[in-house]
């Protein structure tokens, strides 16, 4: 409805299947989406869990909502908390080295499962 807003995750990636679910489309892309349908969330009023996801190009990130994973090419890994600090000014990272270890976790698993889908032979852009 007009003046509402949402508390829902997302990155632009989720944008065609949210906007494609919207519009009642079927998607049947010749590759899967790396985005998510978040249009039940945003009917609802209310979030629904987002999986991880990676953002950035030379300064890469681990996304996995709220929690931001940062990993400088020089420099060691930072972690905020975004729903805390939009900002980015408390780096919890020696505070929650748990919380490190496991968004460190994800990440690999995921840049796994992209090296696997993609192939031997195909490195990762750098």
């Amino acid at each position: 409805a007009p003046g509402t807003g949402s508390q829902q995750w997302l990155f632009v990636g989720d944008l065609w299947p949210t906007l494609a679910a919207a519009a009642g489309l079927t998607a049947n892309p010749a590759k899967p989406f790396d985005g998510v349908n978040v249009w039940p969330a945003l009917t609802r009023g209310e979030a629904q869990p987002r999986p991880g996801f990676e953002v950035g190009s030379a300064d890469l990130a681990w996304l996995s909502p709220p929690r931001k994973l940062r990993h400088p090419p020089a420099g060691l890994r930072e972690l905020f908390d975004l729903g805390q600090d939009p900002g980015e000014t408390t780096n919890l990272a020696t505070q929650r080295p748990e919380m490190v270890a496991r968004l460190t976790a994800e990440w690999e698993q995921a840049a796994g499962a992209v090296r696997d889908k993609r192939g031997p032979g195909k490195p990762r852009r750098e």
